[in-house]
C-alpha cells in the first residue's frame, strides 16, 4: 500500500489469512472502514498509527483471535 493512503475502504481484507498488521507507517491514514478486516479469523494484533481518528462499525467483525 502507499503511505499517502488516508483510508481503508470497506471489505478490504475481508476473510484474508493475515495473523497480524503494523499499520503505523502510514502516517496519513485516518480511517479503518466498516467491515475491512471482516472473517479474518486468524487476525491477532493491528498497530495502528497516531493518526487514527475512525474505525467504522464491525471493521473487525468475526475478528475471533483478537483479545482487545
Amino acid at each position: 500500500m502507499p503511505n499517502s493512503i488516508t483510508s481503508i475502504g470497506g471489505y478490504a481484507f475481508s476473510g484474508s489469512n493475515i495473523t497480524s498488521i503494523d499499520l503505523s507507517e502510514y502516517t496519513n491514514l485516518t480511517t479503518i472502514g466498516s467491515y475491512a478486516f471482516y472473517h479474518c479469523y486468524k487476525l491477532k494484533d493491528i498497530t495502528v498509527p497516531k493518526a487514527l481518528t475512525s474505525i467504522e462499525p464491525y471493521a473487525f467483525y468475526c475478528c475471533t483471535s483478537m483479545k482487545e
